[in-house]
């Protein structure tokens, strides 16, 4: 049976688990030092290569270099992998581990070339699918530790950064999604006002054609003084006028209203 991709995960959720494993916790301080987006070199030219995510080992029980290429698309995977030995060589010759990492069931251990591991971001956690090979790697190309270098001296992201926001600890991302529903919030408060205002629109219209009609029918009332007792057949006549005109009116408002209605709610529900 197909198992289910969770096509919701974005990069970034898994940049964060990776920045969760080796650089936030307090218990691992001093025991990696990590970094995203490494380029191969410092420096601009059209040979630029770079690495999602690197994770140093800084300790003896931990001495080593991780390597991570993130994930979170089918085709994106399958077009890494054909040019695997091209595009990740600068890695490859200095990270002792290379892995794979990608939300669950988008890739399977055995599609991951030889040389990488596979790891899954699954339910908040770093899941270890298929163990990368352990490579030897004797010395680091000096263009790549000035790499290292500039990359240590950068911030990483700031949109993590926690600040006090009505005595409550809040990063960019959680202000992000504070903003995010409040938008929608007023989006819904304007569409309801649009669409009580059509209605109310249309609902005058057909007040209007009413109102036009009583008007017709006193004036003819009044014409050269005729009664309009009960018995009176142009009273009868004209009532009955009156009222299938108004009926049909009101009918055809309606479908007037409806037609209005549905191209309305067709178009925000295209937005």
């Amino acid at each position: 049976m197909k198992q289910q991709v969770n096509n919701k995960m974005t990069a970034f959720d898994i940049t964060l688990l990776l920045r969760d494993k080796y650089k936030d916790k307090p218990d691992i301080k001093g025991k990696w030092a990590y970094f995203e987006e490494l380029r191969n070199q410092t420096g601009f030219n059209s040979r630029r290569s770079y690495c999602d995510a690197v994770a140093v080992g800084l300790w003896n029980q931990n001495a080593g270099i991780i390597a991570y290429e993130i994930k979170i698309s089918r085709s994106d995977f399958l077009s890494d992998v054909a040019q695997f030995q091209h595009k990740h060589k600068f890695i490859l010759d200095i990270a002792n581990e290379f892995y794979y990492i990608c939300p669950p069931n988008l890739v399977q251990p055995n599609e991951v070339p030889d040389r990488t591991g596979l790891r899954w971001a699954q339910s908040g956690r770093i899941v270890t699918k298929k163990q990368a090979p352990v490579q030897k790697v004797e010395s680091i190309p000096f263009g790549i530790f000035r790499s290292f270098c500039r990359n240590a001296g950068s911030e990483i992201n700031s949109s993590l950064i926690p600040v006090k926001y009505l005595n409550s600890e809040m990063t960019q991302k959680d202000m992000l999604a504070i903003i995010e529903a409040e938008v929608k919030k007023q989006k819904d408060w304007c569409f309801d006002m649009n669409v009580n205002e059509k209605v109310k629109t249309l609902t005058e219209a057909v007040g209007a054609e009413k109102a036009k009609i009583d008007n017709f029918v006193a004036e003819v009332k009044g014409i050269a003084g005729i009664g309009w007792h009960v018995d009176n057949p142009f009273s009868v006549i004209l009532d009955f006028l009156r009222q299938n005109y108004q009926e049909k009116t009101v009918r055809n408002q309606a479908k007037v209203l409806k037609r209005e209605l549905d191209i309305f709610l067709s178009e925000k529900e295209g937005t």
